[in-house]
């Protein structure tokens, strides 16, 4: 994990970012969500977008890999991608490294995520031990960007 004052996020330093390496919100800054739409990345809701594809036809998405529909969605988004609402990736069911996938889809596409609400130090927090969709990454193990 490299982190990232927020006063040093800028648009040139966004044009500056290579992909493969997702930028983690790790502040709710509202600055920090101008200077990505300042820099042309595009709002993208992933549960919505997600459930659209899941509710369209059920029998057709059954047993369909969750990750390929997200890296579909990500890609067909033009441009650098501001990704948000992303809960439903949490869902035992699908048995994701959600980090993992986070720096695979930067890969082909820059990426940044808000996540600000699950991230305290060191550590990506989902939900409470007692639930089942409750995970917990080190994020020191991933080659992200946290904006601070």
């Amino acid at each position: 994990m490299i982190e990232i004052k927020s006063k040093d996020l800028t648009k040139e330093y966004l044009s500056r970012h290579s992909p493969g390496n997702p930028i983690l919100l790790c502040t709710a800054a509202l600055r920090i969500r101008r200077v990505l739409e300042d820099a042309s990345y595009q709002n993208l809701n992933l549960n919505l977008a997600l459930s659209r594809i899941l509710t369209e036809d059920v029998g057709k998405v059954k047993g369909t890999n969750i990750s390929l529909l997200v890296r579909q969605i990500v890609e067909d988004v033009v441009g650098p991608v501001l990704l948000d609402n992303f809960e439903m990736l949490f869902d035992p069911r699908y048995q994701l490294d959600v980090i993992r996938l986070f720096v695979e889809l930067s890969r082909k596409k820059q990426l940044a995520v808000v996540c600000s609400d699950y991230i305290t130090g060191e550590r990506f927090k989902y939900s409470e031990p007692q639930y089942n969709d409750y995970h917990v990454y080190d994020l020191t193990r991933y080659t992200v960007f946290c904006v601070r």
